[in-house]
């Protein structure tokens, strides 16, 4: 996999969604007004209906994009494309066959100009087919008949950006089937609903955003946590949704008694992982503005979510909320003590 320290990307199943919009907005994280996108068009070449290119066109000018420029790989070479590409701030590989845009990648040298862009700072936002090409190979593409490989590729290996697959437009008709295939591989398969997406903001950042159930398939390598959450943090990795469906009564808790979350690195910036705590993002907000928006988008409505751990009431969900609430100057905070009786309950 190429070293992806520095790589922003924005994998999709359907593009710029509502539930994902402000995430990507986030990534991006400068005045789109003046920005310069690419629009790839590609893998839509073989496809009778095209909808959905003028669709993604549509809303990308929603959001403000005025300066679209559409590049059709097919019809390029890497001298021809590294001028088209030169200045770029923005890649949008739309949707498709994804045998077919692959070809094309390769043919125009975009899989060697695409690193070279994100090496250089620039977001690629990928939908469906635009976002499997980004990982190790194409193989999703092709489960249970997906797409269609008529352009006869043998080699199915991808751009490799990422060090994980995405299997796209999951629902409840083809999850079982996606959960079959990927036992059949060894590398991480990323199951995306059309509400979802993977961002990916260079070694410290790769998440699932969006609604609904978030399912990765052959358990990835989990990341190093250093001491100063290791000794602190559980034993046990936990699902959110399962937490938020426990019945366990609201209480009012000192905010005192949770504050030393601020200091420790539970966040990460560009080139290190776990390396920014609370704290730090509460203090200087233009150094680290993703966190902190998030923080201030947080709804206090929600309760918190703690259990008791190694002697600490350890947060298992809404740090973003504490500090909001942190700010805002509260004293107490509504919060559920979780049992730890409940642990087999919220397992992920």
């Amino acid at each position: 996999m190429e070293n992806i320290n520095s790589m922003k990307l924005f994998l999709t199943s359907a593009g710029i969604v509502p539930e994902t919009k402000q995430y990507l907005l986030d990534l991006i994280g400068k005045p789109l007004g003046n920005l310069k996108l690419v629009f790839i068009p590609t893998a839509a070449n073989p496809e009778s209906d095209r909808w959905y290119i003028n669709k993604d066109k549509l809303r990308l000018a929603e959001l403000g994009i005025n300066n679209i420029n559409e590049v059709d790989l097919e019809k390029e070479d890497k001298v021809t494309l590294s001028e088209k590409l030169k200045g770029a701030d923005i890649i949008f590989v739309d949707g498709g066959n994804t045998f077919y845009l692959l070809k094309y990648i390769r043919e125009s040298g975009f899989d060697v100009l695409a690193k070279d862009f994100l090496e250089g700072g620039g977001v690629y936002v990928g939908v469906s087919a635009g976002s499997i090409v980004a990982g190790p190979n194409i193989e999703t593409s092709g489960w249970k008949h997906a797409d269609k490989n008529d352009v006869g590729l043998l080699d199915l290996g991808a751009m490799n950006l990422v060090p994980f697959a995405i299997a796209p437009h999951i629902d409840g008709t083809n999850i079982e089937a996606t959960k079959e295939e990927s036992a059949k591989v060894s590398y991480p398969v990323i199951a995306l609903t059309d509400k979802q997406a993977v961002l990916v903001n260079g070694a410290a950042i790769t998440e699932i955003v969006g609604a609904g159930e978030k399912i990765v398939f052959n358990h990835p390598l989990k990341p190093y946590l250093p001491q100063a959450i290791g000794d602190i943090g559980f034993d046990f990795d936990w699902d959110e949704k399962k937490v938020w469906k426990l019945d366990v009564p609201v209480v009012d808790l000192d905010i005192d008694k949770l504050v030393w979350h601020f200091d420790v690195p539970f966040y990460s910036n560009n080139s290190e992982k776990y390396c920014v705590a609370p704290r730090e993002v509460m203090d200087n907000p233009a150094e680290h503005q993703m966190e902190y928006e998030r923080m201030m988008r947080a709804d206090i409505n929600y309760p918190l979510d703690v259990m008791e751990n190694k002697g600490h009431l350890l947060l298992l969900d809404g740090l973003h909320r504490l500090m909001k609430l942190y700010t805002q100057g509260a004293k107490k905070v509504r919060a559920r003590i979780v049992p730890r009786e409940k642990i087999p309950e919220i397992l992920s």
